[in-house]
């Protein structure tokens, strides 16, 4: 697994590259951390090169966006998404609760 993210004007790119599992939430997870503990609250999940993306990355995204909407500072968006990964996405029930967008672009103009 591999991220990639990129410093946009109004927010971070993420792009993910690889499987979304029980071993490589934690990075992820801390990826995502520092760049909330430096101040830069708004995110997009690119994952287009996502193959695989199991409940606990779904956990833990549902938790990063939760713990946005507690702070009241801070979005997460997802750009990009396999219709494999929404369709999980989708099962679990979370996507009426996650924000999503056809691609990057236009992720990056909700900010």
């Amino acid at each position: 697994m591999e991220i990639i993210i990129t410093e946009e004007q109004k927010c971070d790119v993420l792009k993910i590259i690889g499987r979304i599992d029980s071993y490589t939430t934690q990075n992820i997870k801390d990826a995502i951390q520092a760049l909330i503990d430096d101040g830069r609250n708004n995110l997009v999940m690119e994952l287009s090169n996502v193959k695989y993306l199991s409940s606990s990355g779904i956990l833990m995204f549902v938790n990063i966006h939760k713990q946005f909407l507690k702070n009241k500072n801070g979005k997460l968006i997802f750009s990009n998404v396999p219709e494999l990964i929404y369709s999980n996405i989708k099962l679990a029930g979370f996507d009426k609760l996650l924000e999503f967008a056809d691609d990057t672009t236009t992720a990056i103009g909700r900010f």
